[in-house]
């Protein structure tokens, strides 16, 4: 992805990045972990970028509005 397409994705047109669309994209990724039940937690939380479990499940709820492994669970119900 060229860096023009990345500024419009992340609807910026500075160099600076935002995190908050890079948080939305690594959420947005670990749904598709979740819903083929990938594993624990913490390996869905690396394999998408974040440093560790606890800052996923807070990026996670704040994103989603409920945490992943009740997304998880409500997913298998």
């Amino acid at each position: 992805m060229d860096s023009l397409r990345k500024g419009e994705f992340f609807g910026q047109t500075s160099q600076t990045l935002n995190f908050d669309g890079l948080t939305k994209l690594k959420v947005n990724q670990s749904l598709g972990f979740l819903h083929r039940n990938y594993g624990f937690l913490t390996d869905v939380a690396l394999e998408c970028g974040f440093s560790d479990q606890s800052h996923f499940i807070r990026c996670f709820r704040e994103n989603m509005g409920v945490p992943p492994l009740k997304y998880r669970n409500l997913l298998n119900k």
